[in-house]
């Protein structure tokens, strides 16, 4: 593997791993960790039983991170999702409001409920 440019380590004493998803944490303890370099990227592997904890808004404030923002929308957003739809504006702000402003899944929810 050496021969073709790619490098192993073992990283040790590594006391947890964090995978931090928009409404939830995956958390590792003491995991074991081996580092890949190849082509210029970083590829870790790594191995361990994982706890899963949700996060919220006063979570995030305590550890000092951020929770991502809703995404917002536009009239124009609004009107796009209506007409498609075939639903009122009111009821396409709602269904945006529900998605975080995704105007596809906005749609599909709309057509299908």
């Amino acid at each position: 593997m050496r021969r073709m440019g790619v490098d192993f380590q073992q990283l040790d004493d590594v006391t947890e791993v964090l995978i931090r998803f928009p409404d939830k944490e995956l958390i590792l303890p003491e995991p074991q960790v081996l580092l890949m370099k190849a082509q210029g990227d970083d590829i870790y592997q790594i191995v361990g039983q994982s706890e899963e904890r949700g996060i919220t808004a006063s979570t995030a404030v305590e550890e000092g991170t951020s929770i991502a923002p809703p995404r917002s929308f536009t009239e124009e957003d609004v009107q796009l999702v209506a007409s498609q739809a075939n639903v009122s504006e009111e009821d396409a702000r709602e269904a945006l409001r529900a998605t975080d402003g995704n105007l596809a899944k906005a749609i599909i929810t709309l057509t299908q409920g």
